[in-house]
């Protein structure tokens, strides 16, 4: 499959305007393009050619996984330039990104059966390297993705300390905010497609738009 080169991509930060979302078609009206929309107020353009995490695979095939049943999935996408770039990364979500995030929250709780789990996650790509870091956090409610939520800064805070970019790196680094508890080691997949489906998301659609 082509990569990119992400060595030429000299951008310290950026905000995709797609998202990835998963869901049936009622949550895609109700939270996926709200949630697009949303994001073209503060969306930078260098994001034409993404493809971290083998992301042209999520138009072709499904998660994978048994970890835990998710109703719906929305993956919000921002690039940094070197993982010391996830302090920009943090600032920026303390005083934009965070409210895009919380504001797709209460969509999903405003649409979401009393029965379902849902994930809402930062995927963050590496233009230097190459590599992917989702930040999902999964609730059953609300409270529990607001609960998660809170703790998206502290994983943001994590990658600052991952090391150095001296060669490629293609792997996808997972973590799983749950409420109030998260992975403090991120687990480690091939892809896009086997981090997303390692949250077990079942019976729905994927798509990149």
């Amino acid at each position: 499959m082509h990569s990119m080169n992400f060595t030429k991509m000299k951008v310290d930060f950026a905000i995709s305007p797609k998202i990835i979302s998963i869901g049936n078609s009622q949550f895609i009206q109700d939270c996926a393009i709200p949630t697009i929309e949303d994001l073209e107020t503060i969306a930078t353009a260098e994001f034409k050619d993404f493809n971290f995490g083998k992301i042209e695979e999520l138009n072709s095939t499904g998660p994978q996984g048994e970890a835990l049943t998710l109703a719906a999935f929305i993956g919000i996408m921002a690039g940094i330039g070197t993982w010391l770039s996830g302090k920009v990364l943090d600032e920026v979500y303390e005083r934009i990104l965070g409210k895009k995030v919380r504001a797709c929250i209460e969509r999903i709780a405003n649409s979401a059966s009393k029965k379902s789990s849902f994930s809402v996650a930062l995927v963050i790509g590496n233009f230097t390297s190459g590599a992917t870091v989702v930040i999902a956090a999964i609730g059953n409610d609300e409270k529990e993705l607001m609960l998660a939520e809170a703790n998206i800064t502290h994983a943001i805070a994590a990658i600052t300390a991952f090391p150095k970019e001296t060669q490629p790196d293609t792997t996808v680094y997972l973590y799983k905010l749950h409420g109030s508890q998260f992975n403090l080691k991120p687990e480690r997949h091939e892809s896009l497609i086997k981090a997303i489906g390692s949250l077990s998301i079942v019976g729905t659609n994927m798509k990149y738009n």
